[in-house]
């Protein structure tokens, strides 16, 4: 009986350990992201990289942080733009055995670091009240398609997602309600990229 008492409880010890590891292991594991951003263009830099996590199983609910890059040749200044989105697929669509597409619609902000000065947060002293609106903070809006491979027998990478999308922000929306000469086509820039999920 008392050998039967001792098994019992170094059974018991057992599965507890077991399970404290793998709740550390699930608590360990949040931080690393479900796929690896990479894109160009879209109104929160030239040369953009990101990580991004899935909220829910299905994969249609996402966030990603984002980092963009765009150097002076390009704009008056070296820009660096560091930028928050969440996404929303609504649904997955087959096209072809392991090939599907999937519309979205993001939302996020960025937040605008410049080379000297001309971005600001708050508006400076120098400037008379309402001379300037502040510039550092954008929000933007997107609307885009997805096209998801599916890798048969995955190891690391389970699937490659390449999305188009057209985005806007809200000092274009701005410019679009305020002057008649601007019209809808002109505040939307396009984006190009590709996520790699990882297993």
């Amino acid at each position: 009986m008392k050998k039967a008492i001792y098994i019992l409880m170094i059974i018991m010890t057992f599965q507890i350990s077991l399970r404290a590891q793998n709740e550390e292991v699930k608590k360990r594991n949040w931080i690393i992201p479900a796929y690896l951003n990479l894109q160009y263009a879209g109104g929160v830099g030239n040369y953009i990289i990101g990580a991004g996590y899935t909220l829910n199983k299905s994969q249609s609910l996402r966030f990603a942080f984002q980092y963009g890059f765009t150097p002076k040749y390009k704009s008056k200044k070296n820009l660096h733009i560091t930028s928050l989105k969440f996404s929303y697929l609504p649904t997955d669509i087959k096209i072809y055995k392991n090939i599907s597409a999937m519309p979205s619609i993001s939302a996020g902000v960025s937040r605008i670091f410049a080379d000297g000065p001309g971005t600001f947060t708050r508006l400076p002293s120098y400037y008379p009240e309402g001379y300037y609106s502040p510039n550092a903070f954008r929000f933007h809006l997107s609307l885009g398609a997805n096209f998801k491979y599916r890798f048969t027998n995955p190891r690391n990478i389970k699937a490659l997602e390449f999305y188009i999308e057209t985005t806007t922000n809200d000092l274009y929306m701005k410019y679009y309600i305020n002057y008649r000469k601007v019209h809808l086509t002109n505040i939307f820039t396009m984006a190009l990229g590709i996520n790699i999920m990882f297993k």
